[in-house]
């Protein structure tokens, strides 16, 4: 139990609301914004689906599995 405890607390400090990207997880970001950017200003937009044009068709309740 204490493990599962040690590692829930480093992942809480490492997360992205307490602590900014590091440089390379900030470069991986933009080279993933650029590839799929090419063509934004384009009406050939491929396979891409806007959030806008999304309709939800279920919900997932989900429970945690490890409790204190």
């Amino acid at each position: 139990m204490q493990g599962a405890q040690k590692r829930r607390k480093a992942a809480a400090l490492q997360s992205l609301l307490r602590v900014p990207p590091t440089s390379s997880e900030a470069a991986e970001l933009h080279a993933t914004h650029l590839k799929y950017d090419q063509g934004a200003g384009t009406n050939s937009i491929g396979d891409r689906i806007f959030m806008g044009d999304t309709l939800l068709e279920k919900t997932m309740l989900m429970f945690p599995q490890e409790r204190k």
